[in-house]
């Protein structure tokens, strides 16, 4: 095969394989999650404790906006992680050129969303690379890091930053050693990787991290007054739990 031949593979049946195991795998680990909740709910109603729902409710919410409480506990950290969440989130979704791609791969051409600037793509896909030598730097520069962190926690960032890297070289030939096709694979490969391996690692906190909150908030929660009861012996009796 030649190499554009890889390429339309890449972008054709490959993209619609990375697709499938994306959906499939993320209807999985989603559905587990609300099992899990429906347990706790159950086992709270059965031995007759009080949840109280707007706490949980505010609790969850705060985690799953979290720009000012991470910003206090971690500082420079937090604000590196949240402009690359960002940027590797918007970045893809609004690119006409994927668009495109989303609308031939799965056979919906009436798909249409508000688009970026290429402009603004550039400056995104920037910020993504530049974000992720950050937090790699951050990550090994700090020794609470490092002694918390697995492989993956190095190997998914620097994995992300390949498609944004290779695709601001596909768009500006001008500084592009290598030749559109050979960095068009390596960006298309490269994104159906990362579909690919969603469900199966830490990538998956994009679709499970408000569960993960909302049953963490739930578990806290099951026995009456067991929060402040923490809270009290963490000196912080009148934090929200």
């Amino acid at each position: 095969m030649t190499m554009e031949q890889w390429l339309l593979w890449a972008r054709g049946p490959l993209f619609l394989a990375a697709m499938a195991v994306l959906i499939a795998g993320t209807l999985r680990i989603v559905g587990l999650s609300v099992a899990n909740l429906v347990l706790l709910i159950r086992e709270s109603r059965r031995n007759g404790r009080n949840v109280p729902w707007a706490n949980v409710a505010r609790a969850t919410l705060r985690y799953v906006v979290p720009a000012r409480t991470a910003l206090e506990a971690r500082g420079l950290f937090s604000l590196t992680s949240i402009v690359f969440h960002v940027s590797i989130i918007v970045t893809p979704l609004f690119l006409g050129a994927h668009l495109v791609l989303w609308q031939r791969g799965l056979q919906l051409p009436w798909l249409r969303w508000p688009t970026l600037p290429a402009a603004a793509a550039d400056v995104l896909s920037v910020v993504a690379v530049v974000s992720v030598v950050a937090i790699l730097v951050l990550r090994v520069g700090s020794a609470q890091a490092r002694a918390i962190s697995r492989f993956q926690d190095y190997f998914l960032p620097a994995l992300i930053a390949v498609p944004f890297a290779s695709g601001l070289l596909a768009m500006h030939p001008a500084v592009n050693p290598f030749g559109y096709t050979a960095t068009m694979l390596v960006h298309v490969l490269s994104g159906n990787l990362i579909l690919f391996l969603i469900p199966f690692s830490k990538l998956s906190h994009v679709a499970l991290f408000p569960f993960s909150q909302l049953i963490s908030e739930m578990g806290w929660h099951l026995k009456p007054g067991a929060g402040e009861l923490v809270a009290a012996d963490l000196g912080k009796e009148n934090a929200p739990i």
